[in-house]
């Protein structure tokens, strides 16, 4: 079996419809599990299934689905403060870190730093590019790293901090403790301030990230989250939903959902066909609401890197209880039956038969009246009926 088939093969899918009474399905590791350090800032699962975790000061962890195993500058790392991590074409692991760039080959680390910088090298965003270099946010400026090489880039930004990069079609987005900045490399090198057009992106920023038809979405400190689609920005929690969050991270899962990670409110996840808003906090399961890191794995489940609560495994709800309060007639259930057309049917000792509609149950009522009869065994149901 391929190994990501094997990966997490002891945790269950369950698909379950929504109503009330949920609960959460969350595994909570730690230091106390293996992990390496209780802040985790980076997530990655690589090519063989392997999950990779870059703690905030207790260097690496990879965990195999049965065993964590850690990593640190005593193995070759160059630094324990790990900001971010990246996979390449040649199956590298590649760690960004308080002091450098580096490289992990599966045997050897190898680390990568500009020449004549011997001092600490902080790499604290970095953005990659379609031909394999990276595009990184560092304490000596912004640079380029074509896998082997950088190469410091001349953009002029003041006495500025660079918390984030995001690259899109020869375009640096660049968010910094100022706001918004556009650095463009095609043709004539130019520096565009988007807080010049917009008081929004006057706001520091804490993260960039690019999702789905060239959007970029805009993390900040105190006021939520923006998105830009190359016209204009705006938000989309229009009931304030994110109001007054600073916005840590923010994911684009496999279904187009936003998942945004906050300072102390947990998640927030955004469903983007319903346009709802849920969150997911301490309460249902998390294990501490700051939330650095939100990464989808292979399966299709989450895993949510906290500063303090190490990483948690959620796969969603687990249960959902039904029962006369969702419209279903009584509480012993004899006979489920999902027909032809998909719509579900129960049977139940107290009033007859029931179906699924738009999120709750509803009597089935017929001029037999079937409904006031106890119903043991559905076998089948004519559509006609319906």
């Amino acid at each position: 079996m391929k190994a990501k088939s094997l990966f997490f093969l002891f945790f269950g899918l369950l698909i379950l419809f929504k109503g009330k009474a949920q609960q959460y399905n969350f595994s909570c590791y730690s230091v106390e599990n293996g992990v390496a350090q209780s802040q985790v800032y980076a997530i990655l699962q690589d090519s063989r299934g392997l999950l990779w975790l870059g703690t905030r000061g207790g260097g690496l962890t990879m965990y195999n689905g049965y065993e964590f195993l850690n990593y640190t500058e005593k193995d070759g790392l160059s630094d324990n403060y790990i900001y971010d991590l990246f996979e390449d074409e040649g199956h590298n692991l590649w760690i960004t870190t308080n002091d450098g760039l580096t490289k992990y080959d599966g045997k050897t680390f190898k680390t990568y730093k500009p020449e004549g910088i011997n001092r600490n090298f902080q790499i604290q965003s970095t953005a990659s590019d379609e031909k394999g270099g990276f595009w990184m946010a560092t304490s000596n400026g912004l640079y380029h790293f074509d896998g082997e090489n950088f190469k410091a880039l001349n953009v002029n930004l003041g006495i500025v901090t660079i918390s984030s990069v995001a690259f899109l079609k020869d375009q640096l987005y660049i968010g910094t403790n100022l706001g918004l900045y556009n650095w463009s490399i095609k043709g004539q090198e130019r520096l565009i301030y988007y807080g010049d057009s917009t008081r929004y992106m006057k706001n520091a920023i804490s993260c960039l990230r690019l999702g789905k038809n060239d959007k970029l979405w805009i993390g900040t400190y105190g006021d939520g989250a923006y998105c830009y689609d190359q016209r204009m920005f705006y938000r989309i929690d229009l009931n304030l939903e994110l109001y007054r969050t600073t916005v840590l991270d923010i994911y684009r899962d496999n279904q187009g959902n936003i998942w945004f990670g906050t300072l102390n409110n947990g998640i927030v996840h955004y469903e983007t066909k319903t346009k709802k808003f849920d969150r997911l906090t301490e309460a249902e399961g998390l294990s501490n609401n700051h939330v650095r890191r939100i990464y989808q794995d292979q399966n299709d489940h989450f895993w949510i890197g906290t500063s303090g609560g190490g990483v948690c495994y959620y796969t969603g709800k687990q249960f959902t209880t039904f029962d006369e309060s969702n419209g279903l007639s009584g509480r012993f259930i004899y006979s489920i039956f999902r027909d032809a057309g998909g719509k579900l049917w129960v049977a139940n000792s107290t009033r007859g038969i029931s179906f699924y509609n738009n999120g709750k149950f509803e009597p089935f009522l017929s001029e037999t009246q079937l409904d006031y009869l106890k119903v043991k065994s559905i076998t089948g149901v004519d559509s006609t009926l319906y």
